[in-house]
């Protein structure tokens, strides 16, 4: 028993530190921070300045080295958009992100228990298949496809069970958000 527990404990620190190498590479590739938060007008002596304040004039092994320490004494920084401890940011949201994560749990299991149910009780026919073939569509279906659509599909329920007095028009800007104005009409 000791021994399973230890090896669980080892895969888990194995799997964060992997987890902890993504995340520094995808902050890295994402462009320069120093750049982003300078304005365009920023001269090269200031931004130098700023990449010498941030540590990323540091070679890249040693950036990750303060990384990894950093994240183990549970300081994950200061937000450059906000400017603020970036864990404080994270805490102040997590009651939303809970509520949401618990609302969620509560869909799946309405959904799925009667699905699961039908498909037993119809083994190997046709109410089987289409359950089954709803459980595939929706874990293949990419979270942020499935949030635009299930915004249309209430919006769309707006205008029909509301009737022709209302104009809703939508567009999906480049940056992938959904910009939906209503306009009552008279």
């Amino acid at each position: 028993m000791l021994g399973y527990v230890a090896r669980k404990i080892f895969h888990t620190a194995f799997v964060a530190l992997g987890v902890v190498t993504l995340v520094f590479a995808a902050l890295r590739l994402s462009g320069d921070p120093a750049s982003t938060m300078l304005p365009g007008e920023a001269t090269v002596d200031e931004l130098r300045d700023l990449r010498r304040e941030l540590g990323l004039d540091q070679p890249m092994w040693l950036q990750y080295v303060y990384f990894l320490v950093n994240v183990v004494r549970g300081d994950f920084g200061t937000s450059f958009r906000h400017q603020q401890p970036a864990l404080g940011l994270v805490m102040e949201r997590l009651p939303a992100t809970l509520e949401l994560a618990f609302a969620a749990l509560i869909l799946a299991v309405v959904i799925a228990l009667p699905l699961g149910i039908v498909a037993a009780m119809y083994r190997g026919r046709v109410p089987d298949f289409l359950a089954m073939g709803f459980a595939v569509v929706g874990q293949a279906t990419p979270f942020f496809w499935m949030g635009i659509m299930l915004i249309l599909v209430e919006l769309f329920q707006e205008v029909i069970l509301y009737g022709a007095n209302k104009r809703v028009t939508f567009k999906l800007r480049a940056d992938y958000r959904l910009i939906v104005s209503e306009m009552t009409v008279r």
